[in-house]
């Protein structure tokens, strides 16, 4: 995502686990001098109130309250502002697979949400939604062996594709 941030004035990057910041600090070399790096909790930001035009979450929405999450992200978007939320479908069948396998082992496992509840909440917070994708359905492959699958993947979007819009299942951007 860091080719999109280029034009940013001024990035919040909030992040909780010190390794995922130093992961981060990696990738982002180019926008740097633009990064204000705060190394707390997202759901109770230093991020000032009303100061974001776009808000991008990936991969949290799945470890937190997703109620708290909608509010703190209102809370510092602009009123004219953009919200982005990557989330995993709960419908997807990798996402029930895990579900089901670490249940039995009574091991935590990641929150999966429906676009349904997302769309609920967005009427809660007063958010207009503009779009949703659903980028298809995806199957867990080590990576060594995904060269093998390609061809399957998109046989299985392909077959899928018209259905998307009626009940998603794919990794979601809403």
């Amino acid at each position: 995502h860091i080719q999109h941030m280029g034009r940013a004035g001024r990035i919040y990057a909030v992040e909780i686990n010190r390794d995922m910041i130093n992961v981060g600090l990696n990738k982002i070399k180019k926008i740097k001098d633009k990064l204000i790096i705060l190394k707390e909790d997202a759901l109770h930001s230093s991020v000032p109130t009303g100061s974001c035009d776009i808000i991008w979450s990936v991969g949290l929405s799945e470890f937190v309250n997703l109620d708290k999450l909608f509010f703190e992200i209102t809370r510092i978007c602009k009123n004219d502002g953009t919200i982005l939320i990557q989330f995993p479908n709960l419908f997807n069948p990798y996402n029930i697979t895990s579900k089901l396998f670490y249940g039995l082992f009574r091991r935590p496992i990641k929150a999966y949400y429906t676009i349904y509840q997302f769309k609920h909440l967005s009427k809660k917070y007063n958010l207009k939604l503009k779009e949703f994708v659903s980028t298809g359905i995806f199957l867990y492959v080590p990576e060594s062996l995904q060269k093998y699958f390609i061809w399957l993947w998109k046989i299985i979007n392909f077959l899928y594709s018209p259905f998307q819009k009626l009940f998603p299942l794919g990794a979601n951007i809403f």
